[in-house]
Protein backbone atom coordinates (compact mmCIF):
# COMPACT_ATOMS: atom_id res chain seq x y z
CA UNK A 1 0.00 0.00 0.00
CA UNK A 2 1.72 3.14 -1.02
CA UNK A 3 2.28 5.79 1.40
CA UNK A 4 -0.26 8.69 2.47
CA UNK A 5 1.22 12.00 2.33
CA UNK A 6 -0.19 15.05 4.35
CA UNK A 7 1.29 17.90 2.30
CA UNK A 8 -1.39 19.58 0.12
CA UNK A 9 -0.95 19.18 -3.98
CA UNK A 10 1.14 22.06 -4.35
CA UNK A 11 3.83 21.15 -1.92
CA UNK A 12 3.38 18.27 -3.14
CA UNK A 13 4.24 19.36 -6.60
CA UNK A 14 7.03 21.48 -5.33
CA UNK A 15 8.66 19.20 -3.62
CA UNK A 16 9.13 16.90 -6.47
CA UNK A 17 10.26 19.24 -8.66
CA UNK A 18 13.20 20.09 -6.36
CA UNK A 19 14.09 16.54 -5.49
CA UNK A 20 14.36 15.68 -9.13
CA UNK A 21 16.45 18.61 -9.99
CA UNK A 22 18.66 18.00 -6.78
CA UNK A 23 18.88 14.49 -7.75
CA UNK A 24 19.98 15.73 -11.80
CA UNK A 25 22.81 18.12 -9.91
CA UNK A 26 24.22 15.27 -8.06
CA UNK A 27 24.23 12.68 -10.86
CA UNK A 28 25.87 15.27 -13.46
CA UNK A 29 28.61 16.78 -10.50
CA UNK A 30 30.42 14.20 -8.43
CA UNK A 31 31.94 16.89 -6.73
CA UNK A 32 31.31 16.29 -2.86
CA UNK A 33 30.50 20.04 -2.03
CA UNK A 34 28.18 20.74 -5.14
CA UNK A 35 24.86 20.94 -3.71
CA UNK A 36 26.23 22.81 -1.35
CA UNK A 37 27.86 25.66 -3.72
CA UNK A 38 24.16 25.35 -5.45
CA UNK A 39 22.62 25.97 -1.87
CA UNK A 40 20.50 22.67 -2.30
CA UNK A 41 21.55 21.28 1.28
CA UNK A 42 19.79 21.98 4.25
CA UNK A 43 18.19 24.18 5.47
CA UNK A 44 18.35 26.29 2.27
CA UNK A 45 17.17 23.84 0.37
CA UNK A 46 13.79 24.02 2.80
CA UNK A 47 13.82 27.24 2.72
CA UNK A 48 13.90 27.67 -0.84
CA UNK A 49 11.21 25.17 -1.23
CA UNK A 50 8.61 27.50 1.35
CA UNK A 51 9.38 30.05 -0.49
CA UNK A 52 8.27 28.78 -3.32
CA UNK A 53 4.92 27.19 -2.05
CA UNK A 54 4.45 30.51 0.17
CA UNK A 55 4.25 32.37 -3.46
CA UNK A 56 3.07 29.84 -6.08
CA UNK A 57 -0.97 30.88 -5.54
CA UNK A 58 0.64 34.52 -6.57
CA UNK A 59 2.44 33.67 -9.31
CA UNK A 60 -0.20 31.65 -11.27
CA UNK A 61 -2.31 34.63 -10.77
CA UNK A 62 -0.54 37.22 -11.96
CA UNK A 63 0.94 35.16 -14.77
CA UNK A 64 -1.60 32.07 -15.73
CA UNK A 65 -3.80 34.48 -18.24
CA UNK A 66 -0.61 36.19 -20.01
CA UNK A 67 0.41 33.11 -20.65
CA UNK A 68 -1.73 30.34 -21.17
CA UNK A 69 -0.26 28.10 -23.36
CA UNK A 70 2.65 27.15 -21.06
CA UNK A 71 2.22 25.33 -17.50
CA UNK A 72 2.80 27.98 -15.17
CA UNK A 73 2.30 26.02 -12.35
CA UNK A 74 5.64 24.21 -13.27
CA UNK A 75 7.84 26.58 -15.00
CA UNK A 76 7.52 28.57 -11.61
CA UNK A 77 8.77 25.46 -9.35
CA UNK A 78 11.46 24.39 -12.14
CA UNK A 79 13.04 27.83 -12.30
CA UNK A 80 13.13 27.61 -8.56
CA UNK A 81 14.86 25.17 -7.72
CA UNK A 82 17.54 25.28 -10.48
CA UNK A 83 21.07 24.70 -9.44
CA UNK A 84 22.78 28.16 -9.94
CA UNK A 85 24.51 30.12 -7.79
CA UNK A 86 22.30 32.19 -5.53
CA UNK A 87 22.59 35.32 -3.75
CA UNK A 88 23.72 33.76 -0.67
CA UNK A 89 26.40 31.24 -2.35
CA UNK A 90 27.68 34.47 -4.50
CA UNK A 91 28.05 36.61 -1.30
CA UNK A 92 29.86 34.40 0.33
CA UNK A 93 32.59 33.86 -2.19
CA UNK A 94 32.75 37.17 -2.76
CA UNK A 95 33.33 37.76 0.96
CA UNK A 96 35.90 35.27 0.96
CA UNK A 97 38.33 36.78 -1.35
CA UNK A 98 37.97 40.25 -0.08
CA UNK A 99 40.59 40.74 2.68
CA UNK A 100 38.93 42.79 5.63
Amino acid sequence: MAKKSNLDPVQEEVRSVFRKNRDVTRNCNRSKNILNHYDMEEPKYSRRMKAVVNLYQEFIDRFAEKYPISDVEKSFAHTSSLPISTYSAVGYAFRSKVKT
